[in-house]
């Protein structure tokens, strides 16, 4: 079907390269709008996508991408399931799978301060593209920890993280190029802004779960993405913005690749401890919540529980919580009671 839809659109479209993305991205918000597997909702949303898309382009051309991903977002929230797809109302798995790190060895603390060290000498001895390059590795380092700290402890996939990066370094830019806002100021302001998108963004994604929330969370961030592309005058379009003068932490001027390479390295330090820390603390309960979910869910599915399922086995004081002829009725018709008594003589 594939091959044959471009076998129809080769003499129509032509050919060049990159028409991939062009087709697959409003491909997979027609399936998600109609409903997956519904190959009437996949016309029904091509007609529908395609009717914004050509509306959008005629009366507001600066506005056509943004109609379509928030029509997508409209959808999903009404009907996560899309116009014409099932709605599955089956048990879901925990949102999050709760890892033990190792303890701390001699070996590891030695190889830690050892890249600590490399990591404190390591400016001085390069040029400055080198330790620019490094700087930058700092900082997208912190987004995919941010990303890691996501999916590892809560399970939610996101398609959408990127937008909150966006708000922030377009926070900073903005209020320090067009307002002459402190740099400290720029900080905090960047922060609260990308940490009050992710509230508002988090209040509507978190309804829904599965391929539906990782397409709503991309709807979102191609609606940021929209809004910096198209306010032109704020954000220089796909132009960007030209910061003319760096600011200055601490007395250090950011225009000296030095002292942009230790803000990057503090930074970083910063959010790995910090991550560290917080999980350290909170594993715990982390652990009992995604144990908590897990167990009712197999409750409610009667999946055996045991060494050898993936249902983890009640604790001793969990088994006990259940009074006497209280085990839930799914679970106890769907396994019989085991005799403790002495098996009888078999002849």
């Amino acid at each position: 079907m594939a091959a044959l839809g471009g076998v129809a659109a080769g003499p129509v479209l032509g050919l060049y390269p990159g028409m991939d993305t062009e087709i697959l991205i409003p491909a997979f918000i027609v399936i998600v709008i109609g409903g997956m597997g519904s190959l009437r909702g996949a016309f029904i949303g091509s007609l529908l996508i395609g009717e914004v898309d050509t509306f959008g382009k005629a009366y507001f051309p600066s506005l056509a991408l943004f109609l379509i991903y928030l029509v997508m977002a409209v959808v999903l929230l009404v009907r996560p399931q899309g116009l014409f797809g099932i709605k599955y109302t089956g048990v879901s798995a925990a949102p999050a799978v709760t890892t033990v790190s190792a303890p701390a060895t001699t070996q590891t603390r030695a190889v830690g301060l050892l890249a600590i060290l490399a990591m404190l000498v390591y400016p001085f001895l390069v040029a400055d593209y080198p330790r620019a390059l490094l700087a930058e590795i700092y900082i997208f380092a912190i987004f995919a920890m941010s990303l890691d700290l996501l999916l590892g402890f809560t399970g939610l996939m996101s398609l959408g993280h990127a937008a909150f990066f966006g708000l922030g370094a377009y926070a900073v830019a903005i209020l320090g190029t067009l307002f002459g806002v402190n740099a400290w100021l720029g900080l905090a302001a960047g922060v609260a802004i990308a940490a009050a998108g992710a509230a508002l963004i988090g209040f509507f994604c978190v309804r829904t779960s599965g391929i539906p929330f990782l397409m709503l969370t991309l709807a979102f961030s191609q609606l940021v993405f929209s809004v910096a592309l198209k306010w032109r005058d704020v954000t220089g379009g796909s132009d960007g913005m030209a910061i003319a003068e760096k600011p200055a932490l601490f007395g250090f001027e950011l225009s000296d690749s030095l002292a942009m390479y230790f803000m990057a390295l503090v930074f970083f330090a910063a959010v790995v401890l910090g991550a560290a820390a917080r999980c350290s603390t909170r594993r715990s309960g982390t652990s009992s919540s995604a144990f908590a979910r897990t167990s009712r869910a197999c409750w409610r599915s009667a999946i055996p529980r045991g060494p050898t399922s993936s249902c983890p086995s009640p604790s001793p004081a969990r088994s006990r919580a259940w009074p006497a002829g209280s085990m839930p009725s799914s679970t106890a018709s769907s396994r019989p009671m085991r005799s403790t008594g002495p098996r009888p003589a078999t002849s």
